[in-house]
């Protein structure tokens, strides 16, 4: 698991809201720093279609995010906030819907990975998984267990930091004790 030297910034959680699961845009993104504030929630207009399911899910539609910014509107601003700091993403999959409006807009490979490379993305399904415990003799691997969304992207981020804040609580209370 991601443990950062006691200098570094806190981790911000950074999830998003897509358009859809195949191949989607952002249609939502937030971050929280590690203290759980509020740095950034916007609501984005993906210039695509929302998949029916998703839209079931977060509400979000083609109508209702018209008038917001684009991804590229808001890049000077992730630039801003996400260079150079630990971001943490429940799931492979934020990373993946950033690259993929990195690529449309940059359209260049080489400054995509640049651009992602300037942050450390972390994964938070597989420690949390461990910590909860469900093994899978299926996959032989433990079990990825929801986050327990709102499908909003503030509401997830404060809930992904306090489950990994409960994580590191555990975790400082199940550590055997040094001895003197």
């Amino acid at each position: 698991m991601f443990r950062p030297p006691a200098s570094a910034t806190p981790p911000s959680p950074t999830p998003c809201v897509p358009t859809g699961l195949a191949s989607p845009f952002a249609a939502q993104i937030a971050a929280v720093d590690g203290r759980g504030t509020l740095v950034l929630n916007e609501l984005l207009n993906p210039q695509a279609a929302f998949e029916p399911e998703a839209s079931s899910l977060h509400g979000l539609t083609e109508n209702s995010t018209r008038n917001a910014i684009t991804f590229n509107d808001l890049l000077p601003v992730l630039a801003k906030l996400f260079h150079g700091r630990h971001l943490v993403a429940y799931s492979t999959f934020d990373r993946a819907t950033i690259a993929r409006e990195l690529h449309r807009y940059l359209k260049d490979p080489v400054r995509v990975r640049a651009w992602l490379s300037s942050s450390r993305w972390h994964d938070a399904i597989p420690p949390i998984s461990t910590w909860t415990g469900l093994w899978s003799a299926r996959y032989h691997a433990y079990r990825h267990v929801k986050l327990g969304s709102h499908y909003a992207a503030a509401a997830n981020c404060h809930l992904l930091l306090r489950r990994l804040q409960q994580l590191a609580h555990h975790r400082t209370q199940t550590r055997p004790h040094a001895r003197p």
